[in-house]
């Protein structure tokens, strides 16, 4: 999966409302077997929120989460999941990942953007996410990535995406790679290479 928390980014949320907005719409896009909503609106349509957080731990089994830091791991209840979920809506955009036709959570989408110049009022972005492990090999990542691309060529405010990757995840660089990204000389932290789309 790609490192969503190897990116100690926090969003800015002043710089301009407008843009704010393009990551509030609900669906953020759609693919042909997936749909990215805001958390919050899953939130809000979701049977019950332990019923939610329950789909959530399904995630974040130890193989999706192992390489990531250690606020991540060993989450052993609903309560410290739930914390888990708003420390990632504080940190950034925070999406889900669901099957178009059956609604099922099968992944969750972290964005976080930034100001890339005082000059311009574009945004980099950042984009971390995690798929459940019985959904690997399935090609969503690549599509989810794809479809994000294209949302993003529409925002005339996003100049860049880039995201970070642990040196040993193959299918994720290869994810990234087939969908345009090139490895940046960008300094990160070890057995972590960034990856960038302009």
């Amino acid at each position: 999966m790609i490192k969503p928390c190897s990116l100690k980014l926090k969003s800015t949320y002043n710089v301009n409302m407008k843009r704010i907005d393009i990551f509030n719409s609900s669906p953020l896009f759609i693919t042909a077997r997936l749909v990215i909503k805001p958390w919050q609106v899953l939130e809000k349509k979701a049977l019950s929120k332990q019923i939610l957080l329950e789909e959530v731990n399904n995630i974040l089994s130890p193989n999706v989460i192992k390489d990531l830091p250690d606020s991540w791991q060993n989450l052993n209840s609903l309560e410290e999941i739930e914390e888990w979920v708003n420390d990632r809506n504080q940190e950034g955009y925070f999406y889900g990942i669901e099957y178009l036709e059956s609604n099922e959570l099968v992944g969750l989408l972290f964005l976080y953007a930034e100001n890339t110049t005082l000059i311009d009022d574009t945004i980099a972005l950042r984009l971390g996410y995690l798929l459940k492990e019985s959904k690997w090999g399935k090609g969503l990542a690549s599509e989810m990535i794809a479809a994000l691309i294209l949302w993003s060529k529409d925002q005339m405010s996003i100049r860049s995406i880039s995201a970070g990757v642990e040196v040993g995840n193959i299918g994720s660089i290869k994810v990234l790679e087939k969908n345009g990204f090139v490895k940046s000389n960008h300094e990160m932290p070890i057995g972590v290479l960034l990856y960038e789309l302009r």
